[in-house]
């Protein structure tokens, strides 16, 4: 009988929900500002507009607090991208489909964003919180890039890395 939990002894449903929403939207965490947005976007930045833009990202991601290591590793990431993207792409353009080279192309913009992502997430997680501003703003970031990635024209994201 002593091991089962009496009325009295049971959390409160209010406590209990006050620290559920604490958890993952932030709301009463003061002290940590909110993220602009999810630093999973930058997977997904380069791999549609290019290495300049996962750098671009990574910085906002960041909120343009970004270290002087964290900005050499993902500017030399993305400037390798660049740099294998335009060699690639000049000495075997000519013999490549298209799709052979946006595939290329494609490939290497998605490990420069996984090196971006793999060293601005930990500094993202840690001083930052998520909250429904950083949902929100994830969200009108992602429907902006689909509008310009349908309407900017292809040589345009050629020329940008894409």
């Amino acid at each position: 009988m002593a091991d089962t939990p009496s009325i009295d002894s049971e959390a409160d449903l209010e406590a209990e929900w006050g620290e559920l929403g604490r958890g993952w939207f932030g709301a009463r965490d003061g002290e940590r500002p909110s993220l602009w947005f999810f630093p999973v976007l930058l997977l997904y930045t380069g791999m549609f507009f290019g290495p300049f833009a996962t750098a671009l990202a990574a910085v906002f991601t960041l909120r343009a607090r970004i270290t002087l290591r964290i900005a050499a590793i993902v500017m030399g990431a993305c400037g390798a991208a660049w740099c294998l993207l335009q060699g690639v792409s000049m000495f075997n353009g000519a013999w490549w489909s298209e799709l052979q080279l946006q595939s290329m192309r494609s490939t290497v913009n998605f490990a420069a964003g996984i090196v971006a992502y793999v060293v601005v997430r930990p500094t993202a997680i840690t001083h930052y919180r998520q909250s429904l501003r950083t949902l929100g703003i994830s969200t009108v970031v992602i429907i902006l890039a689909i509008v310009a990635f349908l309407l900017l024209p292809p040589t345009l994201l050629v020329a940008m890395g894409r």
